[in-house]
């Protein structure tokens, strides 16, 4: 991944390869985390209209628990000839089902927010998450 994409002073933790097609069809095999954001990714690269701000999505639900987050901010970071960068604040909030009843509805806890990045690129996709201080998880989408 070409580090000119990263935010000044950001290093790179780790990189990781996932199939795109993966990331959409089986994402109980990878973190919810990087199902979202392979989503939110996805969006990007399709063209598909941008979600409204605080609009509540709802997750993967497992193991008596289900996860929901909302995209609170999409901003283009920069372009050049691989793709355009985006930053993506999003709020996420996880809901208790015992005994797996999920279509009961029960509040949701959490809203803490995070901020990742999203490189859109026919190339080289990939998710950039906060990892220890100062370093970043490289997620390459492939």
């Amino acid at each position: 991944m070409d580090q000119a994409f990263l935010p000044k002073g950001v290093t790179l933790q780790s990189s990781h390869r996932i199939s795109r097609m993966h990331a959409c069809l089986k994402p109980g095999r990878i973190t919810s985390q990087l199902a979202l954001g392979a989503l939110i990714l996805l969006g990007f690269i399709k063209g598909v209209a941008p979600v409204q701000a605080a609009e509540v999505i709802p997750g993967r639900c497992h193991m008596d628990m289900c996860s929901w987050f909302s995209i609170e901010e999409k901003d283009l970071v920069g372009t050049d000839r691989d793709g355009a960068l985006f930053r993506v604040v999003t709020k996420s909030w996880r809901s208790q089902h015992p005994g797996g009843s999920y279509d009961r509805r029960t509040p949701r806890r959490g809203g803490g927010t995070a901020t990742s990045y999203a490189l859109c690129s026919k190339t080289h996709p990939a998710l950039l998450d906060a990892g220890t201080p100062g370093r970043w998880a490289v997620n390459e989408l492939d």
